[in-house]
């Protein structure tokens, strides 16, 4: 799953930058491997896909939808969301988001309530 974690780590790089350089090397080293290896991703396939269909490949659109894009959007829902989402949550808003101790079944039916 680290292939799908590429864009999503340019993301993060990109918005924790404060300078500009700095922000364009964290968009460009981790697209670049992504690029260099190869790698598959939901948002590049619908341009590549069709335009390989307009220049003649033997690709039905169902086809399409059944082997490229449905297991690559769920490989990148994967990918993006859960592991580099999870990790980042854990790491900066776990310990902010829940205090275990302080959390009361009986402060949570009242919140409820009202």
């Amino acid at each position: 799953m680290p292939v799908f974690s590429l864009v999503c780590l340019a993301f993060c790089l990109s918005t924790s930058a404060r300078g500009l350089n700095s922000k364009i090397i964290g968009i460009y080293l981790p697209i670049w491997l992504f690029v260099a290896v190869g790698y598959e991703h939901s948002i590049a396939n619908m341009f590549t896909v069709q335009m390989g269909m307009l220049l003649g490949v033997n690709l039905s659109i169902i086809n399409y939808i059944l082997n490229v894009s449905i297991p690559v959007t769920l490989g990148n829902i994967l990918g993006e969301g859960i592991f580099v989402g999870f990790i980042y949550w854990y790491l900066y808003l776990a310990k902010k988001s829940f205090n275990l101790n302080k959390l009361k079944l009986t402060n949570l039916l009242t919140y409820r309530r009202s």
